[in-house]
């Protein structure tokens, strides 16, 4: 099937730390790839600015998959997303605080300022 499916680098988050023990890394997982796919996987399909995931396509299938590999090689530089989660929080990063949306909104709230405020603090990290 014409699809893709992206792998993202497991974050070893236990609270506030990291534990790399429990990592699954970008290398990993090209490795399992490429233990199952060794002879298919054809090329790296050029990535567009801003993308957060490398693409892969496998000769004989239709489909692609992508990595997104935040730990072992950080994007930051380039990232330029925001998220909300299922839970109703706001993420101008994935490794900083989460901004809460859902109870200004259950309150009858304008949630327009506080996203505002969420991009002017999304940080960028410095180059070198």
């Amino acid at each position: 099937m014409d699809v893709t499916i992206r792998f993202i680098e497991f974050m070893p988050f236990d609270g506030n730390r990291w534990n790399i023990d429990k990592m699954v890394s970008y290398q990993t997982i090209m490795k399992t790839v490429k233990k199952l796919f060794f002879r298919k996987i054809d090329c790296q399909r050029k990535d567009a600015p801003n993308d957060t995931a490398v693409h892969y396509k496998i000769g004989g299938y239709t489909g692609r998959f992508a990595i997104i590999s935040s730990v072992t090689n950080p994007f930051c530089d380039s990232c330029n997303r925001i998220r909300i989660t299922a839970n109703g929080y706001l993420k101008n990063c994935l490794f900083r605080q989460r901004i809460r949306l859902v109870k200004p909104l259950r309150e009858g709230k304008s949630i327009e300022s506080i996203i505002k405020k969420a991009f002017c603090l999304k940080e960028k990290q410095e180059e070198g």
